[in-house]
């Protein structure tokens, strides 16, 4: 009979006949791959997710463009269009000039909780795109025509129809998601809140899904309804470039490169359309690489307990596994048989592991896509889909994790006599190279090294943390390789002190532990290190977070745009609404604030303008490099100066006394950097600068937000109503609730955090009790003689209490040192150089006490009444 043949029998009826029997234990051991694969697969999926669901709303209705021309400004005047024209002489292209922003449903009818209130609003030149629509034969994608085709109000063409409803005031087109959320048809009335005021609209049309693109909630608007919707000046924040197919289309393209980069090179930027997505993508890539990383850790705990629960398998089938050799059965046939074990468990664990991850991701893709929409861009669709290829690592990763475990317990079974294999006392005292205590400290001195190399950063400015990673690997390969020499200097150390007989019992394991003492140990060192890392950074970040919004949030109510709940931030309170409130005479004063995009050096970075400095105060809580004293105790920020965030300093090495360039439509604008402040709103970066600067070289009046201080007399509950009545486009926040919708909004980003550190807390316990049962069935000659000799069943089970607790004990002592070790890799190292923002460790000392005393008490408890069974 052949090796494979032989393998799969004794797997059919050695191997299945034991699964059958013990089903509970099969699939724990299966639940273990699983959930690695699990968590991996899930932060694979939600990070797709949140940055999958990133199409740029400009490219949701024509992907024909070759060219996005951006002010680097954010914004440029609408007239501008006819001097692109120009520049572009007789070359066949169409430009589309586009403005977008955000608008609100104000109807409080519809539930919330079913879909968003606030959706982009794109305006843009309808028969430019139609051009664009028109110079390609083959595109059958003419949805402006198509949402025409059901109405009926008259029996003209469409074409026809098309114009007339385009000149009548209100006219919008919407998708089917917004039509379908709002019970909305063609030519139905309705009301939107655009730049805090009021608008009625009509629906002109419904825009048809396109294949590959999904309905997620848009409005689109032609520019002859701008000044009907906006106040102020017309402005665009992009220009599509569309070069018509032909025999001359490559050099067309190019020569439209060349004209347009002469043109405007030095206030706009130029990208095709797979470079403005790579390069909106490459800002989450750091994001991505952090978590995926991190959940990777999963599959080092998949290894410690695959090995350990076969191990554990090994030692009940012991005779089993002894008859067989006696028999002539080769140990390849063994070693295969152990190995196609381990494989079916891995196989089981990841797909099970798969759905798992599939579940856990749907939970938990909104809390990402908050984060992103908060911290990044603008991502509106969040939902989890099924991905073959993120499935195909993480299966595979699963397959790789289980089939590494099974080797060493495949290869034990297969090596080992079968006299000892028989043997009333089997003590396997493998796993040699675990007990290396010197390679140990070389390998944390060269973890700790290694931290001073500098992350690897891509074109945009994107770092990824690597060193940190790979640091944090190296310590948990030293905490493992030290695990031997703690247990049995604590052996011998208590051995000295214990004047009970039953406790030198117990203490001897420790003076020579096996290598399942050593992987029981570490792997619970390591649940604990990642509970206990994830922990001290959850709470230095809130602890950070509270400072820095204590002396943050100074006013009495913060107003802005029900529609500014997003990254964008694109929608403005028009002048004549923001000068009114200030004049009311219960306020005391008000800070106003002018914001928006700009492009920085390559990338995107928001510009902040004040009219009074915010952040005086604790220089600590708010500044990483604060401003001469001079400049603190003014009443605003030098009209000279620049104040920037820390990620903005951090990602360009910039300093106090530096100078920056910054793009306005009036040409470059030169500041000195005055000061860094701290920032948790934007991984990107901010500058903040004087606000007459900011209006005397952009040339805007409408604020971003703006916050009021009452008279002391002033009833604040009673005036927020009132200002709410009176504007209803307004959200207006007191500082409380403001406090606490900021701490919500991080309290989710962390939710995948908070589920590392419960799963790998769980998995720390229930991994540590199956291996320390495994000794104790490993043990139960030993302990019948014990009982023999007139040892009562009970002092063997305490006996059994103290080595479980002794190994969570040292188990402990590692994870704990490591945890902070981690803790302050992810918050020093990986976060900083990951987002740019500095946290102040802060340590969680009740929620760690408690997590230890629990894992002791475990620990004795459940060796205990293993210990204690007949």
């Amino acid at each position: 009979m052949s090796i494979i043949k032989l393998a799969l029998q004794l797997l059919r009826q050695c191997t299945f006949r034991h699964w059958c029997r013990s089903p509970w234990i099969s699939l724990l051991l299966m639940g273990m791959v699983g959930s690695g694969v699990a968590i991996y697969y899930s932060v694979a999926l939600t990070n797709r997710a949140a940055v999958g669901g990133f199409r740029a709303f400009t490219d949701e209705l024509s992907d024909k463009h070759d060219y996005n021309f951006i002010p680097k400004s954010g914004l440029t005047s609408i007239n501008n269009l006819g001097e692109i024209r120009g520049a572009l002489g007789n070359l066949p292209v169409n430009i589309i000039g586009m403005y977008e922003s955000t608008v609100y449903f104000e109807d409080p009818s519809i539930d919330s909780s079913k879909g968003p209130r606030v959706f982009p609003m794109l305006s843009l030149d309808l028969i430019g795109l139609q051009n664009v629509f028109a110079s390609d034969p083959k595109d059958n994608a003419q949805w402006l025509y198509d949402s025409f085709d059901q109405y009926e109000e008259t029996n003209q063409e469409p074409n026809t129809n098309i114009w007339k409803f385009l000149a009548k005031p209100g006219a919008v087109f919407i998708d089917t998601y917004i039509a379908k959320q709002r019970q909305l048809k063609l030519g139905d009335e309705f009301e939107l809140l655009i730049e805090s005021k009021r608008r009625k609209l009509f629906v002109a049309g419904i825009l048809p899904d396109r294949p590959g693109i999904k309905s997620r909630g848009i409005i689109v608007t032609d520019f002859a309804q701008l000044p009907y919707l906006l106040e102020g000046e017309l402005n665009i924040n992009m220009i599509q470039v569309a070069v018509e197919k032909g025999v001359s289309y490559k050099e067309n393209m190019s020569l439209t490169k060349s004209r347009l980069e002469d043109w405007g090179g030095e206030k706009f930027v130029l990208q095709t359309t797979a470079e403005r997505k790579e390069a909106n993508k490459s800002l989450l890539k750091a994001f991505r690489f952090n978590l995926s990383l991190l959940s990777s850790l999963s599959f080092v705990f998949g290894i410690y307990l695959i090995v350990q629960a076969l191990e554990a398998a090994v030692v009940r089938r012991r005779k089993e596994i002894a008859t067989l050799s006696a028999l002539g059965v080769n140990r390849k046939s063994i070693y295969l048989s152990w190995m196609m074990e381990s494989l079916i468990m891995g196989l089981i664990g990841s797909i099970l592991g798969l759905l798992a991850g599939y579940g856990l991701a749907s939970l938990s893709a909104g809390a990402v896509s908050d984060a992103v929409n908060h911290i990044y861009f603008n991502s509106r669709d969040a939902q989890v889909n099924w991905h073959w290829g993120e499935a195909t690592i993480a299966f595979g990763l699963g397959m790789i994790v289980s089939l590494i475990a099974g080797h060493i317990p495949a290869q034990d079974a297969a090596s080992t006599p079968p006299a000892q294999m028989l043997a009333l006392v089997w003590r396997h005292t493998g796993y040699k190279t675990l007990q290396h205590p010197l390679l140990a400290i070389f390998i944390g001195i060269f973890a700790t090294i290694i931290l001073w190399i500098p992350p690897y950063q891509n074109a945009q400015f994107v770092k990824y943390p690597i060193p940190g990673f790979l640091s944090v690997a190296l310590f948990i390969l030293a905490g493992t390789l030290i695990t031997s020499t703690l247990l049995q200097m604590l052996g011998k150390l208590a051995a000295n002190f214990s004047q009970q007989h039953i406790a030198h019992y117990a203490f001897s394991h420790l003076r020579f532990p096996s290598g399942r003492h050593v992987l029981a140990t570490a792997g619970l060192s390591l649940g604990t290190a990642m509970a206990v890392s994830i922990a001290i950074l959850i709470f230095s970040f809130q602890s950070t977070m509270k400072q820095w919004l204590g002396g943050s949030l100074k006013a009495d109510l913060f107003i802005a745009p029900h529609s500014i709940t997003t990254a964008a931030m694109k929608t403005r309170i028009p002048t004549s609404v923001w000068e009114t409130i200030v004049e009311m005479p219960q306020v005391k004063q008000a800070d106003l604030n002018q914001s928006r995009m700009v492009v920085y050096e390559g990338i995107p970075v928001r510009l902040m303008a004040v009219e009074t400095e915010l952040r005086l105060g604790d220089a600590g809580a708010l500044w990483t490099s604060a401003p001469d004293a001079s400049i603190l105790n003014s009443s605003e920020i030098p009209e000279n100066m620049v104040m920037i965030s820390e990620p903005l300093a951090n990602r360009f090495a910039l300093a106090n006394g530096d100078f920056v360039s910054i793009p306005t439509p009036s040409g470059p604008l030169k500041l000195e950097v005055g000061g860094i402040f701290k920032d948790f709103t934007s991984e990107r970066g901010m500058l903040t600068i004087n606000q007459k600067v900011y209006r005397k070289y952009f040339k805007e009046n409408k604020l971003l937000s703006f916050t009021l201080t009452l008279n002391d007399d002033v009833d604040r509950i009673q005036f927020r109503e009132q200002l709410g009545q009176a504007y209803p486009g307004l959200l207006i926040r007191d500082r409380y609730e403001l406090r606490s919708d900021v701490e919500k909004l991080f309290d989710r980003t962390f939710s995948i955090t908070y589920a590392l550190e419960l799963i790998a807390g769980f998995i720390a316990i229930i991994g540590f009790i199956f291996a320390f049962s495994s000794l104790v069935l490993e043990r139960k000659a030993e302990r019948k003689t014990l009982q023999m000799l007139g040892v009562a069943r009970k002092r063997v089970a305490h006996a059994a209490a103290i080595e479980g607790s002794c190994l969570a004990f040292v188990g402990l002592i590692i994870g704990n040192v490591l945890g902070v070790i981690f803790s302050q890799i992810l918050i020093q190292v990986i976060q900083k150089q990951s987002f740019g923002w500095t946290l102040a460790t802060s340590m969680p000392w009740p929620s760690i006490i408690a997590f230890n005393v629990i894992l002791i008490l475990a620990a004795a408890l459940t060796s205990y009444k293993i210990a204690n069974k007949k």
